[in-house]
């Protein structure tokens, strides 16, 4: 900044001595008359003054060039600044276009970091949805053998029951053989009683087949459940829809939709998580229009599409797009099985030992044994008689109903133990797609002791 106000001072002094010379040098030379290059005097005053006019210029920028590095530099290079200057610009605009183009592949990194980290999250959800459906299958894997183990216990009992009644049988008739002749009367009542026992065995027979057929289906869900996760098990119901049937077209259409609904159902239990739904996976039996053909309209029908066979989680033919899902078709009429207060079943309950004591043989224990038979019975008549639901519901699950009614029962067995006789009866009018609901009353004869209906009144043990 000195420098600067030295210099500028310096022109200005150096201006002024040059001016005053100049004007003094023209005077004299106006005054003497003097004449230069043959001009007049008037005309060589003017050259002198134009002379000294230069001179104070050249002076001017010779001391500019000397001191001013930055001026002779802009002086004689400006052109080539200049040039650099562009040169410098269009390296400018290149390197932010440079810059745009790496703003541009960052924004896109980000987003790729964004996207990766939803799918990362995605991947944490699955997976603890994965942990927590391999909880509930562990759960379920106890039931099943926990079930297991009962059925096997069951089947145990109604074979030792069928092999004492068939002992009965053949000495009931070994009985009537030895008193043909003599005893009449006797062959009558020892009949019906074979009769009675006959059907009791049938009874058991068909309850054994049945324990067979769920302990079967137990050990394949048990191996089943060992092996992975189960999806679907054989014959658990996917789907089911009651309905009013008007027409052959609207029967086609509304099992249609329950067979979407049902392919829906069995991706999203098979592939949890994953997409696709609109994969097509049933395998479909052929015998679906002879269910149609048979059906009337004007009725009210259930239609239910059970599974064929054992699903896991993450069947490869499902992953493939494949129609392997084997699945049944059911159709029956709703029709009314069972009107309210009618009974389903009866068991006469037997005497309690001789040899037990009065506490044991008041214990709950073997009454326990004879409700588990009569809720086999009761069970086994519904599904005979063309019942669909695959749930029993006693007392409207009320425990503390039930539990009062066996230890009523119980207490009542220690005084009065012949003739007593329990009886499963519907709650309500049960329809073919209904949850088979029953309460128990226990009867003497006509005499009616005990009941887990709200309304009835119970008798006092006498």
């Amino acid at each position: 900044m000195t420098t600067g106000f030295v210099l500028i001072f310096a022109v200005l002094f150096l201006g002024g001595v040059i001016a005053t010379m100049g004007d003094r040098i023209g005077m004299r030379v106006g005054k003497a008359r003097l004449s230069l290059f043959k001009l007049r005097p008037r005309q060589t005053a003017t050259l002198i003054t134009i002379l000294t006019g230069s001179l104070i210029s050249a002076t001017t920028l010779g001391l500019l060039f000397a001191v001013s590095e930055q001026l002779r530099t802009g002086v004689f290079e400006l052109e080539n600044i200049q040039a650099e200057l562009t040169d410098a610009q269009s390296e400018l605009r290149e390197t932010q276009q440079e810059k745009r183009r790496v703003e541009d592949v960052l924004a896109d990194s980000r987003k790729e970091q964004r996207q990766a980290r939803e799918r990362l999250q995605g991947i944490n959800e699955s997976l603890q949805t994965a942990i927590a459906r391999q909880e509930e299958t562990e759960s379920q894997l106890n039931r099943v053998e926990s079930n297991f183990r009962q059925a096997q216990q069951r089947l145990q009992e109604t074979t030792q029951q069928a092999i004492a009644l068939r002992r009965e049988i053949d000495q009931l008739q070994a009985e009537t053989q030895s008193l043909l002749d003599d005893r009449d009367r006797a062959i009558g009542v020892i009949q019906q009683e074979i009769a009675i026992r006959e059907r009791q065995l049938q009874e058991l027979e068909q309850q054994q087949a049945d324990l067979d057929q769920q302990l079967a289906e137990l050990n394949s869900q048990y191996a089943a459940l060992r092996e992975g996760n189960l999806a679907l098990s054989n014959n658990e119901v996917i789907v089911e829809r009651v309905a009013q049937v008007e027409t052959t077209a609207a029967i086609r259409q509304g099992i249609l939709q329950l067979l979407l609904q049902a392919n829906q159902v069995a991706i999203s239990r098979i592939l949890p998580g994953e997409f696709g739904l609109d994969t097509w996976v049933l395998n479909v039996p052929e015998a679906t229009d002879d269910l149609i053909q048979n059906t009337q309209p004007g009725m009210e029908y259930l239609f239910r599409v059970n599974s064929g066979s054992n699903y896991f989680v993450g069947e490869p033919c499902v992953l493939a797009g494949l129609e392997c899902v084997s699945v049944e078709i059911e159709v029956a009429v709703n029709r009314l099985i069972f009107s309210a207060g009618e009974v389903i079943a009866s068991l006469a309950l037997p005497e309690p030992s001789s040899d037990l004591s009065e506490s044991e043989s008041s214990d709950i224990p073997d009454l326990l044994e004879e409700y588990g038979r009569l809720l086999d019975l009761t069970r086994f008549r519904a599904r005979l008689s063309g019942a669909k639901g695959r749930q029993i519901t006693i007392a409207d699950d009320q425990v503390q109903v039930l539990r009062q009614f066996l230890l009523n029962v119980a207490e009542y067995r220690k005084n009065n133990p012949r003739g007593l006789t329990l009886r499963a009866i519907a709650a309500r009018p049960i329809q073919t797609a209904d949850t088979v609901s029953v309460h128990l009353v226990a009867v003497q004869g006509d005499r009616l002791l005990f009941s887990t209906i709200p309304t009835v009144v119970e008798s006092a043990p006498e």
